[in-house]
């Protein structure tokens, strides 16, 4: 180490010289061993303070988190992002949109009406026997999302985010195969989001099949998810004291953005979230998810 200490400072006094017009013992490999050393430095104290901007950063995000009601969410928690494809789709399908499968065999669970009193339309469904998401998500069934397009916002209601009646998550541990789209029809009232009449749906006369691929989460939430983060372009909702009685919504149960490309439009372009808590996605419970609008 005396020796590599000496060698260096040889090195920066013969460089000095050079300026006086002394420069003994000052060649070209002493100057390119000389840059190269500065670079080599000057790379080190780059690469630390980038390591400490980013600590900084990463700490920053875990206090915010573990002060709101996102204390339970992993910081690096991975997402499956959705993707849009022109496949054809059936009742049974994981899609945007379209006719959604019910199962009209048994009475004793009612298609869905939201407070407007009329049969809500299905915004999105998760056929979970295909896609295998996997934990927490249930490895069998089928998962929907209703929303109220009868109503103002598409049943949003900013005083009552989670019981409002304007939106309604059902879980079908079995599929039944031999329902078909004229059953569906045959209910009366449903709304579909092809209906190019349909008036107040995000879903502008369209229909999306859907796939699915994990990677890490993003903060920007730029993106159709599950799991992850969510987008607030405004506080969150979750942190407003006793709103929602202390109940946590710390994960992303779905997240569809606006595309106009896409005929997908939330308001002026807005975002739709539906949040819920881990432990009751884990329990095959749905009866408190919390939906937001901006």
């Amino acid at each position: 180490m005396e020796n590599l200490k000496e060698a260096f400072f040889n090195f920066v006094g013969a460089f000095a010289d050079s300026f006086r017009g002394n420069a003994s013992g000052l060649t070209w490999i002493h100057f390119l061993v000389l840059l190269a050393i500065i670079f080599f430095i000057a790379g080190v104290v780059t690469s630390v303070m980038a390591f400490l901007k980013k600590r900084k950063t990463m700490s920053f995000w875990r206090k915010k988190f573990s002060t709101s009601a996102l204390d339970t969410l992993k910081f690096e928690e991975p997402e499956w992002k959705i993707e849009f494809s022109g496949k054809e789709t059936s009742i049974f399908s994981s899609k945007i949109g379209g006719i959604p499968y019910w199962c009209v065999k048994n009475s004793a669970k009612p298609y869905p009406v939201g407070k407007s009193g009329k049969k809500m339309m299905l915004l999105a469904q998760i056929n979970l026997s295909k896609e295998c998401l996997g934990s927490p998500f249930p490895d069998k069934g089928l998962l929907q999302i209703f929303i109220d397009v009868a109503c103002e916002k598409y049943g949003f209601d900013s005083d009552e985010r989670v019981l409002s009646g304007g939106h309604k998550v059902v879980y079908h541990s079995k599929i039944d195969s031999s329902v078909t789209p004229s059953d569906i029809i045959a209910l009366g009232g449903v709304p579909v989001s092809t209906d190019p009449n349909l008036s107040g749906s995000p879903l502008r006369n369209a229909e999306f099949s859907l796939s699915f691929h994990s990677h890490k989460a993003s903060l920007k939430g730029s993106t159709h998810h599950l799991l992850g983060f969510p987008s607030f372009s405004k506080k969150d909702p979750r942190d407003e004291k006793g709103f929602y009685n202390g109940k946590k919504y710390d994960t992303v149960l779905f997240e569809l953005h606006s595309e106009m490309y896409e005929d997908i439009l939330w308001g002026n372009g807005g975002t739709g979230t539906f949040l819920i808590n881990r432990d009751d996605l884990m329990k095959k419970d749905f009866s408190n998810v919390l939906f937001n609008y901006e």
